[in-house]
């Protein structure tokens, strides 16, 4: 038995790399993503990372990152995070809560596939420019500021995640509800996002859980899709396709040393890297995090200078600290256009 689920297992592992990238090859154009602040990814944690999140995703910002690990949740749980610092010339405001809790759906649906531990998630996420210049043409021919406007958008996010095989496959599912409101025009749109994780560790040793030294070795998948966004004033903005496989594990036994590895791939854009690691400075304390975000590897399209693409890479050092059943956790990104710090607060009851 334990023989054919190894070979399940690596037969929906191979099915689900397969899966990840090919879907872009159908992407519609290239040009501006019409939900970019959805790219910029919410949580302090996270953030520390390098974004290298997906294969990790083990708290209430998995709603956002990777669904299924909403599985993984063993308890209710609170994040809060503001974000500040960013583009000198360009003031924004970024926030984000979530709220996530262990279900037995089991009990509401006594069918085989909710048998395992599940879990939902609900998440908010704000993006904001506030006082945009208005401009205008005096009798001159001048540019004059006549005005000003906001840029508001939000994000609600629904979530569900469940663990179809014990201890080594999970899958997720986020529905968002995404609005913008923009120089006194409204616009709404919808996305789906599905994600998977599996601990291929158990599938050679289920009692240690280690791949040639590795401990707790993870491969995570999420595709996000951004249907068209509607607005009031007739015309429609296109929608946006994304894939990101992650890769995670840990290095001690005695101690929390976790590595993790991103790579993402939108419509028509080159691929892009993460890469970052926490250590367990203090057990149950403090905990210390690096990263590398926005690492173009490739430039497959003529028009686009992969070294001047990579002027976008960044860097980030994180710190989180436990306080309880709570956690504090801080985080700096920077590269060079900008510095922007995040810090979140999470919440377990």
């Amino acid at each position: 038995m334990s023989i054919l689920k190894n070979q399940v297992g690596i037969i929906i592992l191979i099915c689900f790399v397969l899966l990840q990238y090919p879907i872009n090859a159908s992407a519609r154009k290239a040009g501006g993503d019409t939900y970019a602040f959805l790219n910029l990814g919410p949580g302090a944690r996270a953030l520390g990372l390098g974004g290298a999140f997906v294969a990790i995703a083990d708290d209430s910002s998995a709603s956002y990152w990777n669904p299924a690990g909403l599985a993984m949740i063993k308890s209710r749980e609170v994040i809060l995070m503001s974000d500040f610092g960013g583009n000198n010339e360009i003031e924004t405001k970024y926030s984000y809560m979530s709220s996530a809790s262990p279900i037995n759906l089991n009990k509401l649906l006594p069918l085989k596939f909710f048998k395992n531990s599940d879990g939902i998630g609900i998440s908010l996420i704000n993006f904001g420019v506030d006082d945009i210049p208005k401009t205008g043409i005096d009798a001159y021919n001048e540019i004059i500021k006549i005005g000003a406007f906001d840029d508001e958008e939000r994000a609600f996010i629904f979530s569900y995640g469940n663990e179809i095989i014990e201890e080594f496959f999970l899958v997720g599912i986020s529905f968002k509800y995404i609005t913008h409101k923009f120089d006194g025009h409204s616009g709404k749109g919808f996305g789906i996002d599905l994600g998977a994780l599996a601990n291929v560790s158990s599938m050679f040793d289920r009692k240690y859980k280690t791949i040639l030294g590795l401990r707790n070795v993870r491969i995570g998948g999420c595709i996000k899709n951004n249907f068209k966004k509607k607005w009031d004033s007739g015309p429609n903005d296109e929608g946006s396709i994304s894939s990101e496989l992650g890769l995670a594990f840990d290095l001690l036994k005695d101690r929390k040393w976790t590595c993790s590895l991103a790579l993402k791939q939108g419509e028509e854009r080159p691929l892009i890297a993460s890469l970052g690691t926490e250590f367990q400075l203090i057990e149950d304390l403090l905990t210390i995090r690096g990263g590398i975000n926005n690492w173009y590897l490739e430039n497959r399209y003529k028009e686009l200078d992969l070294k001047k693409l990579n002027y976008a890479r960044k860097w980030s050092l994180g710190v989180g600290i436990r306080v309880g059943r709570g956690e504090i956790d801080y985080a700096i990104s920077s590269g060079r256009f900008e510095t922007k710090h995040q810090l979140s607060t999470t919440i377990k009851f």
